[in-house]
Protein backbone atom coordinates (compact mmCIF):
# COMPACT_ATOMS: atom_id res chain seq x y z
CA UNK A 1 0.00 0.00 0.00
CA UNK A 2 2.82 2.38 0.82
CA UNK A 3 4.44 1.47 -2.52
CA UNK A 4 1.26 2.33 -4.44
CA UNK A 5 1.08 5.58 -2.52
CA UNK A 6 4.68 6.45 -3.36
CA UNK A 7 4.32 5.31 -6.95
CA UNK A 8 1.87 8.14 -7.68
CA UNK A 9 4.35 10.92 -6.87
CA UNK A 10 7.20 12.53 -8.77
CA UNK A 11 10.85 12.14 -7.76
CA UNK A 12 10.94 15.53 -6.02
CA UNK A 13 7.83 14.66 -4.10
CA UNK A 14 9.29 11.29 -3.09
CA UNK A 15 12.43 12.97 -1.77
CA UNK A 16 10.28 15.33 0.29
CA UNK A 17 8.19 12.44 1.59
CA UNK A 18 11.26 10.36 2.47
CA UNK A 19 12.85 13.24 4.32
CA UNK A 20 9.66 13.97 6.24
CA UNK A 21 8.82 10.30 6.85
CA UNK A 22 12.03 9.67 8.73
CA UNK A 23 10.56 11.49 11.70
CA UNK A 24 6.80 11.00 11.25
CA UNK A 25 4.11 8.31 10.83
CA UNK A 26 2.47 7.73 7.43
CA UNK A 27 -0.64 9.84 8.23
CA UNK A 28 1.60 12.69 9.28
CA UNK A 29 3.67 12.21 6.12
CA UNK A 30 0.55 12.43 3.97
CA UNK A 31 -0.61 15.56 5.78
CA UNK A 32 2.84 17.13 5.51
CA UNK A 33 2.99 16.15 1.83
CA UNK A 34 -0.33 17.87 1.13
CA UNK A 35 0.91 21.07 2.78
CA UNK A 36 4.18 20.98 0.82
CA UNK A 37 2.33 20.19 -2.39
CA UNK A 38 -0.05 23.16 -1.88
CA UNK A 39 2.92 25.46 -1.31
CA UNK A 40 4.60 24.17 -4.44
CA UNK A 41 1.44 24.64 -6.49
CA UNK A 42 0.90 28.17 -5.17
CA UNK A 43 4.52 29.03 -5.88
CA UNK A 44 4.27 27.55 -9.36
CA UNK A 45 1.04 29.42 -10.10
CA UNK A 46 2.61 32.70 -8.97
CA UNK A 47 5.64 32.12 -11.17
CA UNK A 48 3.48 31.23 -14.17
CA UNK A 49 1.30 34.28 -13.51
CA UNK A 50 4.34 36.57 -13.36
CA UNK A 51 5.74 35.07 -16.56
CA UNK A 52 2.39 35.50 -18.30
CA UNK A 53 2.08 39.12 -17.14
CA UNK A 54 5.60 39.91 -18.30
CA UNK A 55 5.05 38.28 -21.70
CA UNK A 56 1.66 39.99 -22.16
CA UNK A 57 3.21 43.34 -21.27
CA UNK A 58 6.04 42.75 -23.78
CA UNK A 59 3.53 41.85 -26.48
CA UNK A 60 1.45 44.98 -25.83
CA UNK A 61 4.54 47.18 -25.84
CA UNK A 62 5.72 45.65 -29.13
CA UNK A 63 2.27 46.11 -30.66
CA UNK A 64 2.00 49.70 -29.49
CA UNK A 65 3.48 51.97 -32.11
CA UNK A 66 3.93 55.63 -31.06
CA UNK A 67 2.96 56.80 -34.54
CA UNK A 68 -0.25 54.75 -34.46
CA UNK A 69 -1.06 56.08 -31.01
CA UNK A 70 -0.49 59.64 -32.22
CA UNK A 71 -2.63 59.05 -35.32
CA UNK A 72 -5.44 57.70 -33.14
CA UNK A 73 -5.16 60.74 -30.86
CA UNK A 74 -5.31 63.09 -33.84
CA UNK A 75 -8.43 61.32 -35.16
CA UNK A 76 -10.03 61.63 -31.72
CA UNK A 77 -9.14 65.33 -31.57
CA UNK A 78 -10.64 65.95 -35.01
CA UNK A 79 -13.84 64.20 -33.97
CA UNK A 80 -13.99 66.24 -30.76
CA UNK A 81 -13.33 69.44 -32.71
CA UNK A 82 -16.19 68.55 -35.04
CA UNK A 83 -18.47 68.02 -32.03
CA UNK A 84 -17.39 71.35 -30.55
CA UNK A 85 -18.14 73.15 -33.82
CA UNK A 86 -21.55 71.50 -34.01
CA UNK A 87 -22.21 72.50 -30.41
CA UNK A 88 -21.23 76.09 -31.25
CA UNK A 89 -23.60 76.08 -34.20
CA UNK A 90 -26.45 74.70 -32.09
CA UNK A 91 -25.90 77.28 -29.34
CA UNK A 92 -25.58 80.12 -31.87
CA UNK A 93 -28.81 78.99 -33.54
CA UNK A 94 -30.58 78.97 -30.19
CA UNK A 95 -29.23 82.44 -29.43
CA UNK A 96 -30.50 83.77 -32.76
CA UNK A 97 -33.91 82.21 -32.13
CA UNK A 98 -34.10 83.86 -28.70
CA UNK A 99 -32.97 87.21 -30.15
CA UNK A 100 -35.72 87.00 -32.77
CA UNK A 101 -38.22 86.17 -30.04
CA UNK A 102 -36.93 89.14 -28.02
CA UNK A 103 -37.38 91.41 -31.04
CA UNK A 104 -40.95 90.16 -31.46
CA UNK A 105 -41.62 90.79 -27.76
CA UNK A 106 -40.29 94.36 -28.04
CA UNK A 107 -42.67 94.98 -30.94
CA UNK A 108 -45.59 93.52 -28.98
CA UNK A 109 -44.70 95.61 -25.91
CA UNK A 110 -44.91 98.74 -28.08
CA UNK A 111 -48.23 97.56 -29.51
CA UNK A 112 -49.69 96.92 -26.04
CA UNK A 113 -48.53 100.39 -24.95
CA UNK A 114 -50.29 101.99 -27.92
CA UNK A 115 -53.39 99.87 -27.33
CA UNK A 116 -53.47 100.93 -23.69
CA UNK A 117 -53.22 104.62 -24.67
CA UNK A 118 -55.95 104.24 -27.29
CA UNK A 119 -58.17 102.41 -24.83
CA UNK A 120 -57.76 105.23 -22.28
CA UNK A 121 -58.51 107.86 -24.94
CA UNK A 122 -61.74 106.00 -25.73
CA UNK A 123 -62.61 105.62 -22.06
CA UNK A 124 -62.11 101.86 -21.94
CA UNK A 125 -60.17 101.38 -18.72
CA UNK A 126 -60.82 97.62 -18.76
CA UNK A 127 -59.07 97.28 -22.13
CA UNK A 128 -56.28 99.61 -21.00
CA UNK A 129 -55.71 97.50 -17.86
CA UNK A 130 -55.65 94.27 -19.94
CA UNK A 131 -53.14 95.81 -22.37
CA UNK A 132 -50.96 97.02 -19.50
CA UNK A 133 -51.12 93.57 -17.88
CA UNK A 134 -50.13 91.93 -21.18
CA UNK A 135 -47.31 94.45 -21.56
CA UNK A 136 -46.05 93.71 -18.03
CA UNK A 137 -46.16 89.96 -18.70
CA UNK A 138 -44.12 90.51 -21.86
CA UNK A 139 -41.63 92.71 -19.98
CA UNK A 140 -41.11 89.85 -17.52
CA UNK A 141 -40.67 87.43 -20.40
CA UNK A 142 -38.27 89.91 -22.03
CA UNK A 143 -36.16 90.02 -18.87
CA UNK A 144 -35.99 86.22 -18.79
CA UNK A 145 -35.02 86.09 -22.47
CA UNK A 146 -32.31 88.70 -21.98
CA UNK A 147 -30.94 86.63 -19.11
CA UNK A 148 -30.99 83.47 -21.24
CA UNK A 149 -29.25 85.26 -24.11
CA UNK A 150 -26.56 86.51 -21.76
CA UNK A 151 -26.06 82.96 -20.45
CA UNK A 152 -25.86 81.60 -23.99
CA UNK A 153 -23.26 84.23 -24.88
CA UNK A 154 -21.14 82.98 -21.96
CA UNK A 155 -21.57 79.41 -23.18
CA UNK A 156 -20.48 80.47 -26.66
CA UNK A 157 -17.36 82.09 -25.21
CA UNK A 158 -16.51 78.92 -23.30
CA UNK A 159 -17.14 76.73 -26.33
CA UNK A 160 -14.98 79.06 -28.43
CA UNK A 161 -12.13 78.70 -25.90
CA UNK A 162 -12.49 74.90 -26.02
CA UNK A 163 -12.45 75.02 -29.80
CA UNK A 164 -9.30 77.13 -29.86
CA UNK A 165 -7.60 74.79 -27.36
CA UNK A 166 -8.55 71.76 -29.42
CA UNK A 167 -7.27 73.41 -32.59
CA UNK A 168 -3.97 74.24 -30.85
CA UNK A 169 -3.65 70.64 -29.65
CA UNK A 170 -4.43 69.37 -33.14
CA UNK A 171 -1.79 71.64 -34.72
CA UNK A 172 0.75 70.53 -32.09
CA UNK A 173 -0.03 66.86 -32.68
CA UNK A 174 0.25 67.34 -36.43
CA UNK A 175 3.69 68.93 -36.01
CA UNK A 176 4.83 66.01 -33.88
CA UNK A 177 3.50 63.60 -36.51
CA UNK A 178 5.62 65.33 -39.16
CA UNK A 179 8.67 64.98 -36.92
CA UNK A 180 8.06 61.24 -36.46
Amino acid sequence: MYVNFVHKFSIIEIKIIVKISQDLHISEVILEYKIVKERLIISLVKRISNIFKAKANDIVEKMEDPEDTLNYSLVEMRENLSKIKKSMLDVATLKKKLENELSDINIKISEYEKNAELALERGREDLAKASIQNKNDLIEKKTNLESQIKSIEEQLKNIEKSKEQMEDNLRYGSRIKKIL
